[in-house]
């Protein structure tokens, strides 16, 4: 067993290299985060959105189908694999994808945002 916050430092660790458009190294920290946990939501919705902004759809469109049908799915992945689809096209699959993230909105709860208090 591995401790679940080697994970979350991969992720953050990646979305951050994302941030600074460092597409390689944010691949490769998601990557790691797939090779303990192969169904892990976080790492392919990031890996797809990570596809996208480096342009690479087909890899983008794999990773996000991978997401839409984890378990852990939510429903913003539905509108970046709508568009992938609109980058690609096909706008009947895109429109579709867009759908499906409204009526999942309606169907999601959002947990709670802690706020910390200052003194």
């Amino acid at each position: 067993r591995f401790d679940p916050h080697y994970l979350k430092a991969w992720l953050q660790l990646g979305k951050q290299h994302l941030k600074h458009k460092a597409f390689v190294l944010a691949i490769e920290c998601f990557e790691e985060i797939l090779k303990l946990e192969q169904t892990h939501f976080d790492a392919q919705y990031q890996l797809g959105i990570t596809h996208y902004k480096a342009q690479n759809l087909a890899l983008a469109k794999q990773y996000l189908q991978k997401a839409v049908n984890s378990p852990q799915v939510r429903p913003w992945a539905y509108i970046w694999l709508g568009r992938v689809y609109n980058k690609l096209g096909e706008a009947s699959q895109a429109k579709a994808w867009y759908e499906k993230s409204l009526k999942e909105q309606s169907n999601f709860v959002q947990p709670p945002i802690r706020r910390s208090h200052r003194l």
